[in-house]
């Protein structure tokens, strides 16, 4: 069962034998979740593929399980049903060239039309819900930020998941490009993320323009 810790308390749940917080649940851990996940539905999976899901997908149950369930009634054409990395870049969502990932390199890049592109692809070709891009945005750019601390380029990777939450191809990116992009950039770039979260739960103004707006203030912040 998954509760938020404090929400058991209040509710007296804590009776229950197992409880799974996202936000806590150790990298060896998760990926067995995601791996006996998958074998409930008959579908064997790479270790590359559980690494690039949990990097892809945000920290929710229901958007894990949701994603876990459109993946697992994909249609294997009489082929062996195993799960490769590339096979759950393009079950999530993404082409490898219009990611999330090279969305933040466009903008960081200060890449206009690839960005809007990009944007355009995820939205309105995948079908991308606005919240959920946004979350993933913001993910993006608090891993860039937790590479500001001092010392951080020389942190093991054990550290660095234990203390930030950050490892794979997050971490990698994190790395590479943080000095790419200035503190008050980020301090910027998190107002404007913040301001457009509330409008998007808050407002009736259409949400695909709220989000080129925010892009584009992403690239000039």
């Amino acid at each position: 069962m998954v509760f938020d810790k404090d929400f058991a308390l209040e509710k007296k749940l804590n009776e229950y034998p197992e409880f799974y917080d996202f936000t806590e649940l150790p990298a060896k851990t998760l990926t067995e979740w995601v791996r006996t996940e998958f074998f409930k539905r008959k579908i064997d999976i790479d270790d590359g593929a559980i690494d690039k899901f949990i990097e892809l997908v945000p920290a929710s149950f229901d958007l894990r399980i949701s994603e876990i369930e459109k993946v697992s009634n994909f249609d294997f054409s009489g082929m062996e049903p195993r799960i490769t990395a590339d096979l759950m870049q393009k079950f999530v969502g993404y082409e490898k060239d219009f990611s999330p990932e090279e969305l933040i390199h466009s903008i960081i890049k200060k890449d206009h039309e690839r960005s809007f592109r990009i944007l355009d692809i995820l939205i309105n070709t995948n079908g991308l819900n606005e919240i959920y891009m946004l979350s993933i945005i913001s993910n993006y750019y608090m891993d860039l930020i937790s590479f500001k601390t001092k010392g951080m380029d020389s942190v093991d990777n054990r550290t660095i998941y234990g203390k930030y939450k950050l490892w794979g191809d997050k971490a990698k990116f994190a790395k590479n490009y943080h000095k790419n992009v200035s503190v008050n950039t980020l301090e910027n770039s998190f107002l404007k993320i913040l301001d457009t979260d509330k409008k998007l739960k808050t407002s009736m103004l259409n949400s695909k323009i709220l989000m080129t707006s925010l892009v584009e203030d992403l690239i000039n912040a």
